[in-house]
């Protein structure tokens, strides 16, 4: 399997979830270690992109900050893409999402055997994370983010993308927003561990 530059994106305000959302325990795991976990056989490297410097250092896990601050994950695509120059590919991941398969990853890095500037799952709207990102779609997030356009879907509606559905396995619920959501993916795991 080829592995690639993992960076996680831990910077959001987490308004909706109250506390820090990476810090979430979920079956006594915290929700960014278990990210990781998953991530690790894709990965040569992790990093988070956070609010703040080794912001995640008690945990193992390198930080760098958004070069710029309060403009979402676009200014953290940025700030990954700053750090490794030299990376053909990185893999942007959020730190809140509680299923990611090395298989998904596998998928997207097979799509860009071609030219494109982006790997992502596409259904009625772009997923643009997890998915590759290439370093030659720099200066399309640099040119956004000075014209105070932060929206990722405007992002991939301009670059050149390698598109695929999403796969068969994803889960309804995927992405923590609020404790709610917690408790209904920890109760559908007790109902499965029953049946």
């Amino acid at each position: 399997m080829t592995r690639l530059p993992v960076y996680i994106l831990a910077g959001g305000h987490s308004s909706r979830f109250g506390s820090d959302k990476a810090r979430a325990n979920l079956s006594g795991e915290l929700l960014i270690l278990r990210v990781v976990r998953m991530l690790r056989p894709v990965t040569t490297t992790v990093a988070v992109v956070a609010d703040s410097a080794d912001k995640y250092a008690d945990l193992g896990l390198r930080t760098i900050t958004d070069r710029m601050a309060d403009v979402g994950p676009l200014g953290g695509l940025e700030a990954a893409l700053a750090d490794c120059p030299n990376e053909s590919w990185l893999l942007l991941c959020a730190c809140d999402v509680l299923v990611i398969s090395p298989t998904w990853v596998e998928q997207l890095l097979d799509s860009t055997r071609g030219h494109a500037d982006c790997a992502a799952f596409r259904s009625d709207r772009w997923q643009p994370m997890p998915a590759l990102y290439a370093q030659s779609c720099r200066p399309a997030v640099e040119e956004q983010l000075r014209a105070h356009e932060y929206s990722m879907q405007r992002l991939l509606d301009r670059l050149t993308v390698a598109a695929l559905p999403i796969p068969a396995d994803w889960p309804d619920l995927w992405q923590i927003n609020a404790h709610e959501d917690l408790d209904r993916y920890q109760a559908s795991v007790a109902k499965r561990r029953r049946r």
